[in-house]
């Protein structure tokens, strides 16, 4: 306010001036909104229904208690779709239904314990929702966490990668029997621009960086630091929606870059980027997105008809960068094998399932 004080401010200036000052401070504002509405939030809102409305839906979140998951939640419940909130807490995910239904008294929602860094939780969750879901339309791997410091889950593996990748690999490939018998299914991996922060290997050979396969778990000789891990998970939901495009070419698959978005995320930054964040609240916010516009993106995919196995920002697929097509069509799927290792899955689905495309 000070400084449109200054430029109006009366200095007897000629009627003509006068209309210029105000035809920039116009001009300024307006560019101000326009690159907010369309750089930063991606442009307007997308539609909250299908082309087929009235068809019922059955859509399953992970990690939809707070922030991105819960927002696209509310914007997709209705009472033609069902709503399923995989969450770690069931307090917490209920809690969230309680406000959805503030909004949306006669929306479809329910909850199921769904740990991802607990294997055998997301089995015993897969197993539930099988048994009561025989189709599921809609499945959203939205969960995600960013750890400053270097942990391991029950199952051994490093916290992060397990989380953001591992168990959202063992989930979606367990409940691929119900996807597969919906007539429009879809699959849509959460994933992050930051994807380029990912620490990578360098080979002896032509000096060419790859993803980390020798030591993914950052247990040998790869050091741990926030980004490079949370980067090489993020890498991997986008590998792992390539794979999943070419292996079930009946399901659109789309790996979905939200936007830089203020939630909860800075809870686990080390302190010197948790505090700044908050000092520089109002200035980093007009930068960010709020919630309910970071869900703007899942909530075009599921909506609409997307072309699969692409990365997508803002509602419009992007390349990657950083890697070539001949390496990522590679690594991906060394990466869908080294994940099948891992959670004890064979690495290709038997004849039966594979049939229901």
């Amino acid at each position: 306010m000070a400084c449109v004080a200054t430029i109006l401010a009366p200095r007897h200036d000629h009627p003509a001036l006068l209309g210029v000052k105000i035809s920039i401070l116009l001009a300024s504002l307006y560019f101000l909104y326009d690159t907010r509405t369309y750089v930063v939030q991606g442009g307007p809102p997308p539609p909250l229904t299908t082309p087929t409305s009235s068809s019922s839906r059955v859509i399953v979140i992970t990690g939809a208690n707070t922030g991105i998951g819960k927002e696209t939640a509310r914007l997709l419940a209705s009472e033609q779709t069902t709503i399923i909130l995989a969450c770690r807490s069931v307090v917490k995910a209920q809690q969230a239904v309680e406000d959805i239904r503030q909004h949306k008294p006669n929306a479809r929602i329910e909850c199921v314990e769904m740990d991802l860094s607990s294997l055998t939780s997301v089995r015993n969750a897969a197993k539930q929702l099988l048994e009561k879901y025989p189709v599921i339309d809609v499945l959203i791997n939205n969960a995600g966490l960013m750890h400053a410091q270097y942990e391991l889950t029950q199952d051994g593996y490093e916290q992060v990668f397990q989380v953001n990748h591992l168990g959202h690999y063992l989930w979606t490939r367990l409940l691929l029997p119900s996807v597969l018998q919906s007539s429009n299914p879809k699959i849509i991996n959460v994933t992050s621009s930051t994807y380029i922060l990912g620490t990578r290997e360098t080979t002896q050979n032509n000096n060419t960086t790859v993803f980390p396969f020798h030591d993914l778990q950052c247990n040998q000789e790869r050091a741990y630091t926030l980004f490079g891990q949370y980067g090489v998970s993020k890498l991997a939901n986008i590998y792992f929606t390539l794979s999943l495009a070419q292996k079930y070419t009946h399901i659109q698959c789309c790996a979905v870059h939200p936007g830089l978005v203020r939630t909860d995320v800075v809870r686990n930054m080390p302190w010197y980027l948790r505090y700044p964040n908050q000092i520089f609240g109002l200035l980093i916010q007009a930068l960010q997105k709020t919630p309910t516009q970071g869900a703007w993106g899942t909530v075009h995919a599921t909506n609409m008809n997307v072309q699969s196995g692409l990365y997508w920002v803002n509602r419009k697929p992007q390349p990657l960068r950083g890697v070539t097509p001949i390496q990522v069509a590679e690594e991906a799927e060394q990466l869908w094998i080294e994940s099948a290792k891992l959670v004890q899955l064979p690495p290709h689905d038997d004849a039966s399932l594979a049939m229901k495309q």
